[in-house]
């Protein structure tokens, strides 16, 4: 039986680094421009049946089932395995294809620019977000641990994150489950 470290190496062996040594938040949004730039030409053409135009939002649009779209904390990875994941979890937002896209950037620039950790008090920390398409329903993960290498994140500061992302992001979304990783 493998190792869960062997198990998460090879799980991101098979990822591209789209955005790396990022140190600002206006850097962020230059790569960001940058990537949405290069989906929306990657993209025209493609009928989108009424979904959002190319370039409005990140471009999880054009990603196949089971393709994810990983945004992580400089220094974590983004497997269960990493220390910072570790004792963490995950809130999952299930939505629609027609507002992934702007959803999931509005998650990567609130987390960038500690909205969400600053309207909950530091309690915990959010580790990375996932953009996830799949067959059977798209998705947004955001990762969750505690304030320190290791600590599981606090049920209050959970729910307070909750609370935060109602009213960032409205009720545009349905339910938010949170579930332990391991």
């Amino acid at each position: 039986m493998k190792s869960n470290q062997l198990k998460a190496s090879e799980y991101q062996s098979g990822m591209s680094v789209v955005f790396d040594r990022i140190e600002s938040v206006e850097n962020l949004c230059e790569s960001l421009m940058g990537f949405k730039k290069f989906m929306g030409i990657r993209l025209k053409g493609i009928g989108l049946m009424g979904l959002e135009k190319p370039g409005c939002g990140i471009g999880l649009v054009g990603f196949r089932a089971q393709q994810n779209l990983h945004f992580f904390r400089v220094g974590v990875g983004p497997v269960w395995e990493d220390p910072w994941n570790s004792k963490g979890g995950r809130l999952t937002i299930s939505l629609n294809i027609s507002i992934l896209d702007r959803i999931f950037e509005t998650l990567i620039l609130l987390t960038a620019g500690g909205v969400i950790e600053d309207e909950t008090d530091y309690k915990g920390k959010i580790t990375g977000i996932v953009g996830s398409r799949r067959s059977r329903g798209d998705r947004i993960e955001i990762w969750l641990s505690g304030n320190r290498l290791g600590e599981s994140p606090n049920e209050d500061w959970i729910k307070d994150v909750i609370g935060c992302l109602g009213r960032e992001i409205g009720n545009e979304v349905g339910g938010i489950k949170y579930k332990k990783h391991l």
